[in-house]
């Protein structure tokens, strides 16, 4: 798509899913704004005006993951543990 036909939004998101989408988009060599818009596309109907006037939605089956972690396992590593004090409290 054409950059210059683009239009700018501003959502309000929970910080996790941000971190999340920003980690995707690293991994995948893309942009944020790329990302939003390949996770938009694929959540959002296609909409079309049938002959007579009247709108028709269709939806997209959820594509495959594509990119650098299509086919591997999430992998989960325990947080770490602190074993001293951050701050002295004295």
């Amino acid at each position: 798509m054409n950059d210059s036909i683009k239009q700018r939004i501003t959502a309000f998101v929970d910080p996790i899913l941000v971190k999340r989408a920003k980690v995707r988009s690293a991994l995948e060599g893309l942009t944020l704004s790329e990302v939003v818009e390949r996770a938009l596309d694929a959540y959002a109907p296609i909409i079309n005006k049938t002959v007579d006037e009247e709108l028709s939605l269709k939806f997209k089956k959820l594509p495959e993951l594509n990119g650098l972690i299509k086919n591997e396992p999430i992998i989960t590593l325990p947080a770490p543990k602190h074993t001293k004090l951050l701050a002295d409290h004295g």
